[in-house]
């Protein structure tokens, strides 16, 4: 983000950022997905609005934000939000970088699919009819098509 971006979002109060290595399973904000023991992760501590909070960000959903942060010169981005905040910056600069929405997409159907597999890891058998539902109802782009 430069110091000419304006950002939507409150900045917290304190923000503190790191990004260890998993020693327990957590969930990630983002996208719900489980974070594994040994896999690394970022753990975001911050106040806002006057409430403190943690926040886990699986390594899937920060190659999204990352990738998106590095080619976008005013990325506004929340946590909770940050998927589809990627997104729709990709697609708002799209014009002017070639590729840059079709990466971000990649990224984002990477999500979906581990997601996906983790649902049907979790349920057996039983998960692939209700996966599809849900990965279909969750995958809507900012276009309105489907990216299943």
């Amino acid at each position: 983000m430069t110091d000419a971006c304006i950002c939507p979002y409150d900045p917290p109060s304190l923000y503190r950022q790191s990004r260890p290595l998993a020693r327990i399973e957590h969930r990630c904000a983002e996208c719900d997905s489980t974070i594994h023991p040994g896999e690394r992760y970022e753990r975001v501590f911050g106040i806002w609005e006057g409430e403190s909070g943690v926040v886990r960000t699986c390594p899937r959903c920060l190659a999204l934000r990352d990738y998106v942060q590095a080619h976008v010169p005013c990325f506004c981005w929340a946590h909770g939000n940050t998927r589809e905040d990627a997104i729709a910056a990709a697609s708002a600069y799209a014009h002017e970088a070639p590729g840059l929405l079709f990466a971000a997409l990649r990224r984002e159907v990477a999500i979906r699919r581990h997601w996906a597999a983790e649902l049907h890891e979790r349920w057996g058998s039983a998960a692939p009819g209700r996966v599809r539902g849900e990965v279909s109802s969750r995958v809507e782009g900012s276009s309105g098509a489907e990216l299943e």
